[in-house]
């Protein structure tokens, strides 16, 4: 979807499953993004233009979860960032490869957060995506905060 432009509603009521950015969000409804709030209120006003679910990421943040049923805010991973470069990419890999395994959407999110933060470890795009097995220590120890 880069670069974010407004897409008509005839087009957002044909979307399942829409992951902006806070920037992206904000071009898509002209709503600023740079709180919670104000990402809850675009991701929101995607639903009502027929969207059936949004994700918003926030960066250091985490994601913002909006779904008919209520929003939910998955929490951040702080990493020692030395390149954001494909973090956003990584992040929508992990959560098409965790959903095409058949977690829900929250668990799916989670581990897409992981993975989107352990890429700005290491400089460039593909030479900073996380293994599995990289991955996988950060979810146990988050399971057990749950």
């Amino acid at each position: 979807m880069a670069p974010a432009r407004p897409l008509p509603d005839r087009i957002l009521k044909k979307v399942h499953l829409l992951i902006p950015n806070q920037s992206e969000a904000n071009v898509l409804t002209g709503i600023p993004t740079h709180t919670l709030k104000g990402a809850q209120v675009a991701g929101q006003a995607l639903l009502n233009k027929g969207v059936q679910s949004v994700i918003i990421t926030l960066g250091v943040q985490g994601a913002l979860i909006v779904r008919p049923a209520g929003t939910l805010h998955v929490g951040g991973i702080r990493a020692d960032a030395v390149d954001t470069t494909g973090a956003g990419d990584a992040f929508m890999a992990a959560l098409a490869v965790i959903l095409a395994g058949g977690e829900t959407l929250e668990r799916a999110t989670r581990f897409a957060n992981v993975v989107g933060s352990l890429s700005t470890k290491k400089p460039g795009a593909m030479p900073s995506l996380p293994t599995r097995d990289e991955v996988e220590p950060f979810i146990r120890a988050l399971e057990l905060l749950d």
